[in-house]
């Protein structure tokens, strides 16, 4: 019975890990055949929408299938909404460094400011992907219902910032794994925690 377990434990871990494995070198394989600039977001959020079905425990009887769909059904949107994070996160990185350059207190004091608007956007863009692939709203409304969503349940979504810099420590000692499981555990760590929080959302707005 034990050495059934046993089998049964280690047969388990091997399938997620090949798994893992599996969904990063999906990603990019499609993020290439998008030359990166085109196939990156709609590859992303195909790596999460995949993890859902797992967090969800929804049999997936073939994993690409679900990938390939959900990178042709998500295509446009995920590029308007990726592109237009990234274009708001150059510009206020360019006022940080403009603001940050400059030799007066006024400017100094707005330097900080943007500081902490840049973190609150960095947070924010590593929670946005689960909001995309979990809710379905207006374009606009994703990013403050991801933002929402943090500032409700901030030890969850601190604890996940600090594994995913274990994570990310890891495979920097050992670079072997990124090509493996580069974006696809940082993926699962964001998705499992984002899930707990929409789960506990989901509960308090049925309550009411």
């Amino acid at each position: 019975m034990e050495d059934k377990r046993l089998y049964t434990f280690i047969s388990n871990i091997g399938n997620w890990i090949v798994s893992l494995a599996y969904i990063n070198l999906l990603w990019v394989a499609y993020s290439t055949m998008g030359l990166f600039i085109l196939g990156m977001f709609p590859a992303t959020v195909s790596l999460f929408s995949v993890i859902r079905q797992w967090l969800k425990h929804k049999h997936i009887t073939s994993v690409w299938n679900v990938y390939h769909s959900t990178f042709k059904k998500e295509f446009v949107k995920s590029n308007i909404i990726g592109y237009f994070y990234l274009t708001v996160g150059v510009i206020t990185y360019v006022d940080f460094k403009f603001f940050h350059t400059q030799d007066n207190i006024m400017f100094l004091t707005l330097s900080y400011t943007v500081l902490i608007i840049l973190f609150i956007y960095g947070i924010t863009g590593l929670f946005l992907f689960p909001v995309l692939v979990h809710y379905d709203l207006k374009i606009m409304s994703y990013f403050k219902y991801t933002f929402l969503i943090i500032v409700s349940h901030p030890v969850i979504f601190l604890i996940t910032v600090l594994v995913l810099m274990s994570a990310c420590l890891l495979m920097l000692f050992i670079p072997g794994l990124i090509l493996f499981f580069g974006l696809s555990v940082p993926a699962y760590i964001i998705m499992w925690s984002s899930y707990k929080a929409f789960k506990k959302v989901d509960v308090q707005s049925s309550v009411k």
